[in-house]
């Protein structure tokens, strides 16, 4: 699998969700992403049909990062989506065995780069990506897969 796509730079925009009083819907989300909403759309029903009977959970981790969502199998979470104005974060934690297997994989030399410069945390190499279109998903995609698969 190869993803043609660069990563970016994530930007520190706020969420427009934070003292939000209950989770986004989606009309909410539409109205907030933009034309980033098809991304949105794109990376969950992605998600979805790639990895089975994944949950979807609203949840605020912080007060001050607002509501993100949670896509989880079974206990696992695969990733979460945190929306901003016009575009949305990916954050996708990978944990040592899916950094190695990552190392052996056809992705571009920057994404792999990227991870293996991420900080390590206990729960592994947290990466932020900042998605505006469908295109900037397909290297979140083929982490998941790799995350999934290790």
């Amino acid at each position: 699998m190869r993803a043609e796509s660069k990563p970016q730079e994530v930007s520190l925009s706020p969420n427009p969700f934070v003292d939000f009083p209950h989770p986004p819907k989606p009309a909410d989300i539409r109205q907030a992403l933009g034309r980033s909403a098809a991304a949105w759309d794109a990376l969950r029903t992605h998600i979805s049909e790639h990895f089975g009977e994944v949950t979807e959970n609203w949840a605020v981790p912080a007060k001050k990062y607002g509501w993100s969502l949670r896509l989880k199998l079974k206990k696992r979470t695969i990733l979460h989506l945190g929306p901003r104005s016009k575009h949305f974060i990916a954050v996708i934690i990978l944990g040592e065995k899916a950094v190695g297997a990552l190392r052996e994989s056809e992705l571009a030399p920057e994404v792999i780069a990227m991870v293996e410069h991420a900080t390590r945390y206990t729960e592994g190499r947290v990466i932020r990506f900042e998605i505006r279109s469908k295109k900037e998903t397909e290297i979140v995609e083929a982490l998941a897969k790799i995350k999934m698969d290790n």
